[in-house]
């Protein structure tokens, strides 16, 4: 009887191990850098910015719009707890964002909290690993360093990418 457990034991273990999702390696989860968004929707012209992200954990994530300049300031915070938009006298706190699902802030912030979730389909690439996951804006891929450096963000929907640039 022993025997036959045992043998059962090892058989679901090495069936169940074998459907599991390859997660990758630990991605950075504590970072500040500047990112290049580029985004097309159905009836707006391309759309060019550039932002500072930064992620202090997997519940503070902040986004600051650097360029263009008529939007340079606007800022977007996403803490455990609360939501808050700023853009100069402007202040808007609420319990969670109202944002739309392909605003570049939201697509940014979902796509960042699934791969942190670890929700997302990891494959080794050729220097790093490539992640498959579902934000806010529907499919997106990611690509991340050996080190666990988010480098790049694209999301199939909306004709969005972003690249991080680490200095």
């Amino acid at each position: 009887m022993k025997r036959i457990f045992c043998f059962l034991l090892i058989f679901f273990l090495l069936a169940f191990s074998a459907c599991a999702k390859n997660k990758g390696p630990g991605l950075c989860e504590n970072f500040d850098t500047t990112a290049k968004i580029s985004m097309q929707n159905e009836g707006f012209e391309n759309i060019n910015l550039q932002a500072e992200v930064l992620v202090e954990d997997k519940e503070n994530i902040t986004i600051t719009v650097i360029s263009p300049d008529e939007i340079s300031g606007l800022e977007f915070v996403w803490t455990k707890d609360s939501f808050e938009m700023v853009f100069r006298d402007l202040h808007c706190v609420s319990e969670k964002d109202y944002l739309p699902e392909f605003s570049f802030s939201r697509l940014i912030y979902s796509s960042l909290i699934s791969l942190y979730s670890d929700s997302a389909d990891a494959e080794k690439s050729d220097g790093g690993w490539i992640f498959s996951g579902e934000c806010s804006g529907g499919k997106f891929s990611a690509f991340a360093d050996e080190s666990g450096y988010i480098k790049s963000i694209n999301a199939e929907n909306n004709s969005f990418s972003l690249e991080f640039i680490y200095e």
